[in-house]
């Protein structure tokens, strides 16, 4: 577990997701870097307080939404399967142990491996998805122009 900070003061953009919680009846909160920190504090909690309760998500001052990029940890599912699945965070929307994916897939938080960016086959239905929802979040519509005079002329010229 990487060292977090507490909530307070001026805040560190290189810890963009929130935990926060109830353990042993005194409300705790504290900001991470990335899923496996929310993890630890989670599993501490629980370890201190059975009765512990919270969530965790982005930060609701962050500037955007993040995108995580998930996938089924090996053994869970049939190895064909285990695409690598987008899950958007947004601002200030708390989360539990289950994430939906772009694709409408849900993953559980314990059951799924955090990926770098080019690390697995992606899912289609989520890089679809994130079209959309980039499209949605931008107030804009994407449109290609294509010059059909000048590519009559170039195959003509084949």
């Amino acid at each position: 577990m990487s060292v977090a900070r507490q909530v307070s003061g001026a805040i560190d953009d290189a810890e963009p997701l929130a935990v926060a919680g109830t353990v042993h009846g005194q409300p705790v909160e504290v900001l991470v870097a990335d899923l496996a920190d929310v993890l630890a504090y989670i599993v501490a909690w629980t370890d201190q307080d059975p009765d512990a309760i919270g969530c965790w998500g982005l930060r609701a001052d962050y500037s955007g939404s993040l995108t995580l990029l998930l996938r089924h940890k090996v053994g869970s599912i049939a190895e064909r399967l285990r695409t690598v699945h987008l899950v958007r965070l947004a601002p200030g929307e708390p989360h539990g142990g289950t994430l939906t994916a772009l694709c409408g897939e849900r993953l559980t938080v314990l059951g799924v491996d955090v990926l770098p960016v080019g690390a697995g086959m992606p899912c289609d239905r989520c890089l679809a998805g994130s079209l959309l929802a980039v499209r949605a979040e931008s107030g804009r519509v994407v449109t290609a122009r294509v010059d059909l005079p000048a590519v009559y002329s170039a195959v003509a010229d084949i």
